[in-house]
């Protein structure tokens, strides 16, 4: 949802994500909304519920991703509930923005470090900071007091470099990386909160919690995925009794889902042996309850 402030008209944009025959992740503009009434969750829903029967593939939508507005939620809310009651549709999911949580919890400890009558005082600064990086590291080589204050190489790729970018991609997928962004994150800001400086300790704290709100909200579903994605594995876990019990809930997903997809089959003689459902029913009947660890 954006709004043009000249003429306070508001817009709904829908863009479409989904992996074509080749297992190519592709993606575009389904549709701009024009939408003059409130900013409601259902009147959202509503909208985005009547260009998907438009389009007929409201059976083939498995997931939402929104910011965290409240509206937004209720939204997501309203569409699961829509989807359950005409397809019994279990497995669609609500999934809030990562990156704008990131950002949400950055804005929170801006707001202790900005200058009051500056608006983006740090950002401005570190932009600034970044345009002098030749001229500092000029002078930082012929004095080893500046060398020793000026940011090493590492530190200069954090300023530039910001996880949103990671976590705001549309050619790959980024639910798996999620949660190990976010271990990486909450980690870096536990040791800033054991911090000598007053203010380094209360921004982190206040980034901090209000990650943590959202976090408990997109634990279980970033968990699975990271789980899922062969880059990651179990590389989150430091824990193995932890992984092992995220790991049997990922049975149990799959155990209730094939048993859902076999009995919506019932009067079928048979089954094709490429289908996922087949697949994972097959699965499911191994009763696969050993898996080796790392």
């Amino acid at each position: 949802m954006w709004s043009y402030s000249i003429n306070q008209e508001s817009f709904l944009s829908l863009t479409l994500h989904y992996i074509n025959s080749d297992w190519k992740l592709c993606n575009f503009l389904l549709d701009i909304i024009p939408f003059n009434i409130s900013h409601t969750g259902i009147n959202i829903s509503n909208e985005i519920m009547r260009v998907l029967q438009e389009f007929n593939i409201s059976n083939r939508i498995i997931a939402l991703t929104t910011d965290n507005e409240s509206a937004m939620v209720v939204c997501g809310r309203e569409i699961a509930s829509s989807f359950d009651n005409e397809f019994s549709m279990m497995t669609f999911s609500h999934y809030r923005c990562a990156g704008h949580v990131l950002n949400l919890g950055v804005k929170q400890g801006l707001r202790l470090v900005d200058a009051a009558v500056i608006k983006n005082s740090t950002y401005y600064m570190l932009k600034r900071f970044v345009e002098l990086e030749p001229a500092l590291n000029l002078l930082a080589a012929d004095d080893e007091l500046i060398k020793s204050l000026c940011p090493i190489n590492s530190e200069w790729t954090a300023i530039k470099k910001r996880p949103q970018d990671t976590l705001s991609g549309i050619s790959y997928l980024t639910m798996g990386e999620v949660c190990l962004i976010y271990i990486g994150i909450q980690s870096h800001l536990k040791r800033f909160e054991e911090n000598d400086n007053n203010t380094q300790r209360e921004v982190a704290k206040v980034i901090s919690s209000k990650i943590d709100e959202y976090w408990e909200i997109m634990d279980k579903n970033s968990i699975t995925s990271a789980i899922l994605d062969p880059c990651n594995k179990l590389e989150i876990f430091t824990d193995e009794t932890n992984a092992r019990q995220h790991i049997q809930t990922i049975y149990e997903i799959y155990k209730k889902r094939a048993n859902s997809s076999n009995s919506s089959f019932t009067d079928q003689k048979q089954h094709s042996p490429k289908s996922a459902r087949r697949y994972f029913y097959n699965f499911e009947k191994k009763q696969v309850r050993h898996l080796p660890m790392k």
